[in-house]
């Protein structure tokens, strides 16, 4: 597990971030993010999911 990911994770609320660090990402990655996200707090995780739900729709 990366500190500097759940820092990361934790800490970026800008949607616009957010959104670039999704899309740039390939299938390895992004279960990495859905990884580390279970080290996050609850608030941390609905964020997150909350911009995933919006992009997928």
């Amino acid at each position: 597990m990366r500190h500097e990911i759940l820092h990361f994770l934790s800490h970026v609320k800008d949607e616009q971030t957010m959104n670039r660090v999704i899309a740039s990402m390939n299938a390895e990655a992004f279960e990495s993010l859905l990884h580390h996200l279970q080290f996050t707090s609850p608030d941390t995780q609905e964020r997150w999911r909350e911009l995933l739900s919006k992009m997928l729709r």
